[in-house]
């Protein structure tokens, strides 16, 4: 059943006979979740944009991580770590939104000029790993 954990031992037998049992392993029925597909951004007011997303499925074990990344001003995404509350940010996961001011996105690490388009993708994760990532990159209308 996904989401169960499996506990096993193992014994092996030759023509000498039955080896001694192993120590007990854990296996979870999981696998990592979903790719985030449905995602939304909005401006808040003339300072705050919003990142939304909709939790993807969890496979077996809950989700406990987002991995928000923001194109920057190079075409490189950077990972959101001072407002999104990095992996594992309980209001973050609960919420799936992320709230940053504005002067983020001009300011380094992303050095977004005005007028850019603000791209940005999510990537969830759980016990057993992180999900794909999106093929490409999630937005909407807000620019810098």
């Amino acid at each position: 059943n996904e989401g169960s954990t499996y506990r096993f031992r193992v014994r092996a037998l030759n023509i000498h006979g039955w080896s001694e049992t192993s120590e007990w392993a854990t296996v979870l029925a999981a696998d990592v979740p979903g790719v985030v597909a449905s995602t939304t951004i909005l401006l808040v007011d003339e300072s705050q944009v919003q990142l939304a997303w909709q939790a993807p499925a969890a496979n077996g074990s809950p989700v406990d991580a987002y991995r928000i990344e923001i194109m920057s001003s190079t075409g490189a995404y950077v990972s959101e770590e001072t407002y999104c509350g990095g992996a594992g940010a309980s209001t973050i996961v609960a919420d799936a939104t992320c709230t940053l001011p504005m002067s983020a996105f001009a300011a380094a690490p992303l050095l977004l000029a005005q007028g850019s388009e603000i791209l940005y993708r999510v990537t969830a994760g759980n016990a057993v790993g992180f999900s794909a990532t999106a093929s490409g990159a999630q937005t909407g209308s807000v620019t810098v």
